[in-house]
């Protein structure tokens, strides 16, 4: 197999033969702007992930009031944001010094064209969980999951 002369050694040969139309020194300078734009998407992430954290909260958590659920014709029913209600959400986080080439490699990644550029909001959710953020599942059963043994409501009843 033929890399036709855009191969990358980076690993991203596929994508260099995906993109390649022609003309390869235009593709090679697309390919390294859309690997750029993924970089600084990933430290966009990073940085949510750490204000994620350090307010302990998860992206449902700080995301959801700026969704809205939308039915489809297949019965699934989807949270999507707006661009404009993600980047309040991001600026709630405490990412307020956001620039506009964040905000648009953000929303390259993010940003569902066929939904007029809506995002969804459970994607996001699994972008995040590959930087350590979990699902809001695992928030509730841990804010849940105690109950005092028998052994403990005796030990209380019990005076010293």
């Amino acid at each position: 197999m033929s890399d036709g002369g855009s191969a990358s050694a980076d690993g991203g040969m596929m994508k260099s033969r995906l993109l390649a139309t022609g003309d390869s020194g235009m593709d090679e300078e697309k390919h390294a702007e859309e690997e750029r734009m993924l970089d600084i998407a990933e430290q966009c992430f990073m940085r949510i992930a750490d204000l994620l954290h350090i307010i302990q909260k998860t992206v449902r958590a700080v995301f959801l009031r700026y969704s809205q659920p939308e039915n489809f014709k297949d019965g699934s029913i989807l949270e999507l944001m707006s661009p404009r209600g993600f980047l309040e959400g991001i600026k709630d986080l405490g990412f307020d010094d956001i620039t506009e080439l964040e905000a648009a490699c953000l929303m390259k990644v993010l940003a569902k064209p066929e939904l007029e550029n809506a995002i969804i909001l459970n994607e996001f959710v699994l972008i995040m969980e590959n930087f350590g953020i979990p699902p809001i599942v695992e928030e509730d059963e841990a804010e849940n999951d105690y109950a005092p043994t028998d052994d403990e409501e005796e030990k209380e009843k019990e005076p010293e």
